[in-house]
């Protein structure tokens, strides 16, 4: 079994009104390996995906990986990039929780203590992620909770581009690390067009013990290990980007109800 490093955007949600050659783009120039998806209720493109339908183009190839739960897609370039299953939740108390690595079918609403032992049940890595506003009053004293009451390995935290650059780790993600727990990150494009150019963006490099046969099982245990050294890297956006981009969400909000 060889060590491998990967680099990895761990939250990337596609939407139908991407132009998906920029995100293919995008992860190239971002020498992204791989992307965790993170999906919500209204989007199954990893479904899609592993029936063989794919939106990148003719340039762009797809492959079913041992284990159901990754396809690799790689263009007349070679360059390749492993596209691994995941899942969002917002539960009962309005958070935000990725099923990492798997595809559950686990709907909204649920309490987030029931969600976190479904995303186990599943064989999922489960991640609480840092959302603008989300981790504060009676939602941060449950998170602080859930961090209290977690091991290492079985409980990841998630930063995103949403988080503006220069600020410090929010308290609890600081928190979180001292406890032992290991923090994520990803690009989180939201659901407008041209956000899809910042995939690859943040993300995060780590050590792989991999194998081949059971890539995303490798990807599970790596993550998961006591030792694991995960390192974010990459950029999140500046407050003024923050801004725009909660604001554009905001007015297509508006517009869509």
């Amino acid at each position: 079994m060889n060590r491998k490093t990967i680099v990895a955007d761990t939250h990337v949600h596609f939407y139908p009104c991407y132009n998906f050659q920029q995100v293919w783009k995008a992860c190239v120039s971002s020498s992204v390996q791989a992307l965790f998806l993170a999906e919500r209720f209204d989007t199954h493109y990893f479904r899609q995906f592993q029936n063989g339908q794919h939106p990148f183009g003719e340039g762009v190839s797809l492959q079913l990986v041992p284990g159901g739960d990754a396809v690799l897609f790689s263009d007349r370039n070679g360059y390749e990039v492993l596209i691994v299953a995941g899942r969002q939740i917002v539960t009962k108390e309005r958070l935000e929780v990725v099923a990492l690595t798997v595809d559950p079918d686990i709907p909204d609403g649920r309490p987030t203590e029931e969600v976190l032992a479904a995303i186990h049940e599943a064989g999922g890595l489960p991640l609480l992620n840092w959302a603008p506003g989300k981790w504060m009053g009676p939602r941060g004293q449950i998170v602080a909770s859930l961090l209290d009451r977690s091991a290492p390995g079985s409980l990841f935290v998630g930063d995103t581009t949403l988080r503006p650059a220069g600020c410090p780790d929010a308290v609890l993600m600081r928190y979180a690390a001292r406890r032992g727990l290991s923090i994520l990150a990803g690009s989180d494009p939201l659901p407008f067009p041209g956000e899809e150019s910042r995939v690859g963006r943040y993300g995060v490099s780590f050590e792989a013990a991999w194998n081949p046969e059971a890539p995303v099982d490798s990807i599970r245990k790596s993550l998961a290990a006591s030792d694991a050294k995960i390192r974010r890297i990459g950029r999140r956006d500046s407050i003024v980007s923050v801004f725009r981009r909660l604001w554009t969400l905001r007015q297509q909000k508006c517009l869509s109800a």
